[in-house]
């Protein structure tokens, strides 16, 4: 895997800053995604180019690494159509943290890494 198909963990990818880091579903749609550290280096015929950025921005699919799964539907407002757990991308804060997988997605270890080494290999020694 060339070093531009890194998952980009500050949200910029080729230079622009889309504010939207790290390997998650950052859409809530079932897809776990990234955009790309430099899109322009990576080959993978995976990658995509962003519509919501202008080029270079792409992104690619990824996998998160999930040592400790955080996903049930004990909270009393789960299943409203609003991620109530206080996590990521939450509307509001009534739930514990992972008891709103319905509408909030799989919530994970915030110590367990992002991105699979397969799409975030360590970096390349400078010369």
């Amino acid at each position: 895997v060339a070093w531009g198909c890194r998952c980009s963990e500050d949200g910029v990818s080729g230079g622009v800053a889309t504010g939207i880091g790290g390997c998650a579903d950052h859409d809530a749609d079932g897809i776990v995604w990234c955009y790309l550290q430099m899109p322009h280096l990576c080959a993978d015929p995976a990658a995509e180019p962003s519509v919501a950025y202008p080029p270079p921005v792409a992104w690619i699919e990824c996998e998160v690494r999930v040592l400790h799964a955080l996903c049930n539907s004990d909270c009393f407002f789960a299943r409203n159509g609003w991620c109530d757990d206080g996590g990521a991308g939450a509307y509001l804060n009534r739930c514990a943290f992972g008891s709103d997988c319905h509408d909030c997605g799989l919530r994970s270890d915030p110590d367990a890494p992002t991105c699979n080494e397969a799409h975030n290999p360590p970096q390349p020694p400078l010369s």
